[in-house]
C-alpha cells in the first residue's frame, strides 16, 4: 500500500500483540490518512512515532517504533 515505508504518529494505542488493533495517521500524498494497525512486541501508546512496514489484507498496517 500506499503507506508502507512512511512514518507516522499513534492515534490509538497499538497493543502488541499482534491481533488486536490501535489506530495509526500517517500522511499519503499530502493527506492524513488513519489506518487500524497491529504491531508484534511492545505496546505503542499514542503519540508514538512509527513506521508502516506492511499493508495487511484487511486494509490493516503492521507497524513498528520509528
Amino acid at each position: 500500500g500506499a503507506a508502507v515505508g512512511r512514518e507516522g504518529g499513534v492515534y490509538l494505542t497499538v497493543p502488541g500483540d499482534g491481533r488486536r488493533r490501535g489506530q495509526v495517521r500517517v500522511t499519503v500524498d499530502g493527506r492524513d490518512r488513519i489506518y487500524d494497525a497491529i504491531s508484534q512486541g511492545e505496546d505503542l501508546p499514542s503519540g508514538s512515532r512509527v513506521r508502516v512496514l506492511a499493508a495487511n489484507d484487511d486494509n490493516s498496517v503492521t507497524v513498528a517504533r520509528a
